[in-house]
């Protein structure tokens, strides 16, 4: 069931006797326009789920989330292509379960309500000082701290590099850099904005009655009516002229070499070949990647690739010694051009089917998978089952993979070059 609440505020609901827990997901969604921005949005959300003008401690948030019968209570930030979205999941007890008659749902709405829409202020109407300052810092350490893991470090530094739009090109959380330089009056005011002009969308799976359901969001979310927005979700970069080539020297055990390849094949008509030519070429241990760099050829601690539907591209990690790194370059162009050539076997294609089935059945299970789902289909205006994509992935045939590899154009090329202390 879904229905608009208001302009721009959408609510999804799955009734399902599948799990024993309700779950409710909301989404704020907009297109960033800065770096500085995703820096913004992601304080914000550390900053709403430590406290509200209710709860103006951590302790007195977590006790009232006891009190929920042990609700589990988080807000993050999401990507997809040029959609940002700050995200808050509460995940509660079926009312069945209960000795009580409590609806934990309305009380959960309630909950979600206070934090995203009542959060802690001071005298002038700023975001706390202290929490601001705290939970900054805090963000800060923790963008540096996936930056000291040289495999994430790497992926992020051949973003900055491929990437042309300034959004694309910053991690989704923004940098350490562009978190600590933010102010807390502008922060304030950019929240009341995404409170008042992102589209809302609310997503529900669990026992539930649906109409009661939006009874309940009607009553208990304070949420006013913003524009109908048209969304285009996905990036596409025109090819660039060259390669890009960046080489940066640090003191490692390990050197890494990673690579970017532009995949512009069509959307949704190509989208299934995609993801089994990604498989195919090392999103899987019976990939080229893996089996030929990594296994045969024992040229990489590590071989893999990652597909971003959303930006058309491909990420290539490796994990060298640096003094291979020209082989290792050689051996990752020899698999592409392999797959293009069609030098892989209708079993190895079945197999590759199979494997993506069984990760899509494995996600079934998921109350969580069910909501992304759910959040995604909202805003590509499609409407999927697992039964449907099965097919569609079964369809899928050899010369279908082999156009798509065949749209791949290396882009960009970063060696991390390990040196020894």
């Amino acid at each position: 069931m879904k229905v608009a609440l208001k302009q721009g505020v959408y609510l999804d609901i799955t009734a399902s006797k599948q799990f024993k827990t309700s779950r409710i997901m909301i989404s704020f969604s907009r297109q960033a326009q800065s770096a500085k921005e995703l820096a913004m949005r992601t304080l914000i959300t550390s900053v709403l789920e430590t406290a509200s003008a209710k709860y103006p401690t951590q302790k007195q948030l977590a006790d009232h989330l006891s009190y929920l019968y042990g609700a589990n209570f988080g807000i993050y930030i999401n990507r997809y292509g040029r959609l940002n979205q700050v995200i808050a999941s509460l995940t509660l007890a079926n009312d069945r379960f209960l000795k009580d008659d409590t609806n934990l749902l309305a009380a959960g709405l309630d909950f979600l309500n206070e934090v995203l829409v009542n959060p802690l202020l001071d005298e002038v109407g700023l975001f706390d000082e202290k929490i601001f300052t705290l939970q900054q810092k805090n963000l800060a350490s923790y963008i540096k701290s996936i930056q000291d893991n040289k495999r994430s470090y790497v992926a992020m530094q051949i973003q900055s590099a491929y990437y042309t739009d300034v959004v694309q090109a910053t991690p989704q959380m923004g940098t350490p850099e562009d978190v600590l330089a933010l102010d807390r009056a502008e922060v304030t005011a950019y929240y009341h904005q995404m409170l008042a002009q992102d589209e809302v969308l609310i997503t529900i799976n669990g026992e539930v009655d649906p109409m009661q359901v939006e009874a309940d969001c009607q009553a208990s979310l304070n949420l006013v009516a913003r524009p109908a927005q048209k969304w285009q979700l996905y990036y596409q970069q025109a090819l660039l002229p060259a390669v890009i080539r960046k080489v940066e020297k640090q003191v490692l055990n390990q050197s890494k070499l990673d690579f970017v390849f532009a995949l512009n094949y069509q959307h949704p008509a190509e989208n299934y070949a995609a993801i089994l030519f990604n498989t195919l070429f090392g999103a899987s241990p019976l990939s080229k990647l893996f089996v030929n760099i990594r296994e045969k050829q024992s040229m990489a601690y590590y071989a893999s690739s990652s597909l971003n539907a959303f930006t058309n591209s491909l990420l290539i990690q490796t994990g060298i010694e640096g003094r291979n790194a020209k082989k290792v370059e050689m051996l990752v162009l020899e698999q592409l051009t392999s797959i293009i050539a069609g030098d892989f076997s209708a079993q190895e294609l079945q197999m590759a089917k199979e494997e993506i089935i069984t990760a899509w059945e494995s996600q079934l299970d998921s109350q969580g998978n069910d909501l992304n789902q759910k959040n995604l289909n909202h805003f590509l205006n499609r409407q999927s089952d697992y039964a449907t994509k099965v097919a569609k992935l079964q369809a899928v045939t050899k010369a279908q993979v082999q156009a798509v590899a065949q749209k791949a154009r290396l882009q960009a090329v970063y060696l991390l070059d390990g040196q020894e202390g």
